[in-house]
Parts: structure tokens; C-alpha cells; sequence
């Protein structure tokens, strides 16, 4: 992954050539994290019970988050104890090139840094839960928001690549330092929680937050959505397959025709309860069939799909999402290269 993202780092160096004042890029990507964070923490993210989870300490509790055990979190320290240590002494030293008297707390800049990194890694967990206490939405916002880390990873180490190898700009190799203590620490601030929940639980999570929030205001369908595309998935484990967003379209016009609206819930429950254990097979066969079957029959009657920018981003792994960052970067990283001759 980091391979992955250096070899498209070189993109942003290209976008960004000629900018000196670039360091506000990173810091603005950090203030975005911890902003979004505050605003989780403080949000009141309370959903009304249904009868279906009567409420939400019932389906969604510390056994879904994906917390590490205690020799991880040491290892997870240690290695915070590496990455502080030397990306706040890289940009200690850049800062000191133009402020002198920095010099002077060096050791105590690198050290008040190595601590602080060291222990977001050990108190890692305890970070987790306590999002985890403003409700699924929010561990689901921070999930998001972490991602942005590896993209903040990839655009300083292409700042880094340019300036170093002169495709931005040759007076500038100074920036080196700061750009390669930032890369290090974006790529450490991603892996600490880019995964924050269970995998094998984010379906029925996704579904029964939608049961929440459509008993409390008839909205929440991009949880339906998320969920039931878990469910799509696991049904390819058993070799078959649906069309994309098929179960969704299905069951969200039936909610919308509104005939069999509890029963229609009740299934859409079972699906959510079996993508985390899928046991029983007729029954989701079923389902799955009744849905379908109600696809085509709104797709009859003048109706279609919707699919957005960010859907088609969903149904991407993110596995995926590097491997085409890496790619992008890597082209037009060359063909930068190649004009710059």
C-alpha cells in the first residue's frame, strides 16, 4: 500500500507544478480529520427505537468495532514511537531553516511529537469507542474521513517526489523534509483506523439503521442501499449473483408502494440478520426472489435505477480505489515527466 501510493504520488506533482505555498494542503487535510471528528463527538446522534432493534445499544455495541488486541496496540505504539520521532524531527528541521531559534527546542518539538503519536496508536481503541458512543453514523463518518489519510498520504509523497526530483520545482528540494515526516505520518494515521467496524457486521448494521431511521422519519435509504449490497455480495459466495442495486431498487418500491410494508420490513430485517450469519438459504432465497420480482415489476411501470457518482464508488473495494489511485498517478505522473522535457 505504501508502494501503491508513492508510485502515484507523481500525479499531484504534475497538477501542482509551479506552487511554492503547499504545505497548507496536508494541514488543511488534518484540520478536515479533526474537525469532523469534533463535530461527532458533540453531534447528537440518538435514533428512536422501532420494533424491530428496539434500540441501537441492542445491535450495535463494542463487539462490532474492530478492536485490536493489547500486543497490537504496543506494536502500534512502538511503531507510533519510529513514525513521530521522525516525521516531527523532519519538519522540526524545515521550520528551523527559516525560524533559528527552533533549534533551540528541538528535542523538545521531537519529543512532545513522538509522544503524542505514540499514543493516538495506544489509545486507539478508546478513541474508537468513544465515536462509537454517538452511534453508527458517526463510527461511519470517521471511517470515511479516515480514508482521506491514504489520499493525503499519496499527495504529499507526489509533492515530495516532484520537488525532490526537480518536476515541480529545482529550487525547492527543501520541502522534501516536511513532505516526506507528513507522508509518514497521513500513512500511520490510515492504518490506525481504516477499519473501523467488523466486516462480517457492516451489513446488518447498514440495514438495521435503516430500520431505525425509516421508523423515525421515513428516510435513511442510503443504509438500506449499503446494506443490501453486503447482501448482494454474500449471496455470490453461494454462486449466485443479482443485478447491481437490484435487491435495493426492489424492496425500496415496495416501501414506496406501501402494500406490504411491515411484511416488506421484516424481510429486509431477515437479510440484514443473515449477512451476518448466513445460515438459512430458502428463506433469503425467497426474499431475494419477492424483491427481484418487484424490480422488474417497477422497472415495468416506467421506473428506474438511480445510480450516482459516489454509488459506483461504493461498490468499489478499497483495494480497488488504491490500485486505480496508483494507476492514475503512475500515468499521469509519466506523461508529466515526458512534457516536461
Amino acid at each position: 500500500m505504501v508502494q501503491s501510493g508513492l508510485g502515484g504520488g507523481i500525479v499531484f506533482g504534475g497538477i501542482l507544478a509551479g506552487t511554492t505555498s503547499i504545505l497548507w494542503v496536508p494541514a488543511l487535510g488534518v484540520g478536515l480529520f479533526f474537525g469532523v471528528l469534533l463535530v461527532n463527538w458533540n453531534s447528537n446522534e440518538d435514533s428512536a427505537p422501532t420494533t424491530k432493534p428496539p434500540s441501537s445499544d441492542e445491535w450495535f455495541n463494542e463487539e462490532d468495532l474492530n478492536l485490536l488486541s493489547k500486543p497490537r496496540l504496543f506494536l502500534l505504539a512502538a511503531y507510533g514511537v519510529l513514525v513521530g520521532l521522525v516525521s516531527t524531527a523532519l519538519i522540526t528541521i524545515y521550520l528551523a531553516v527559516f525560524y533559528r531559534p527552533l533549534l533551540d527546542w528541538f528535542l523538545y518539538a521531537v519529543g512532545v511529537g513522538t509522544v503524542l503519536v505514540a499514543g493516538l496508536g495506544l489509545f486507539r481503541n478508546r478513541v474508537l469507542k468513544r465515536v462509537a458512543t454517538k452511534g453508527l453514523p458517526a463510527v461511519f463518518r470517521f471511517q470515511r474521513v479516515a480514508f482521506t489519510f491514504y489520499v493525503e498520504a499519496v499527495l504529499t509523497g507526489a509533492l515530495g517526489l516532484g520537488y525532490g526530483y526537480g518536476y515541480v520545482s529545482a529550487q525547492s528540494t527543501i520541502l522534501v523534509l516536511p513532505l516526506a515526516g507528513l507522508f509518514m505520518l497521513f500513512l500511520y494515521l490510515y492504518f490506525l483506523w481504516k477499519e473501523t467496524l467488523v466486516k462480517s457486521e457492516e451489513g446488518r448494521l447498514c440495514i438495521f439503521q435503516f430500520i431505525v431511521e425509516h421508523d423515525k422519519n421515513g428516510h435513511g435509504y442510503s443504509w438500506l442501499k449499503r446494506g443490501l449490497s453486503i447482501t448482494r455480495d454474500m449471496l455470490e459466495s453461494f454462486g449466485v449473483s443479482a443485478k447491481r442495486n437490484g435487491l435495493y431498487f426492489g424492496s425500496s418500491y415496495s416501501l414506496l408502494e406501501g402494500s406490504y410494508l411491515e411484511w416488506d420490513l421484516d424481510n429486509i430485517y431477515f437479510l440484514g440478520d443473515w449477512t451476518s450469519q448466513p445460515n438459512e438459504l430458502r428463506p433469503v432465497h425467497e426474499i431475494a426472489s419477492w424483491f427481484l420480482h418487484l424490480s422488474k415489476k417497477a422497472e415495468k411501470r416506467g421506473f428506474s435505477r438511480v445510480f450516482s457518482f459516489l454509488d459506483r464508488l461504493y461498490e468499489l473495494s478499497p483495494q480497488s480505489v488504491y490500485y486505480i489511485i496508483a494507476a492514475a498517478g503512475a500515468i499521469v505522473g509519466i506523461v508529466t515527466a515526458v512534457l516536461r522535457r
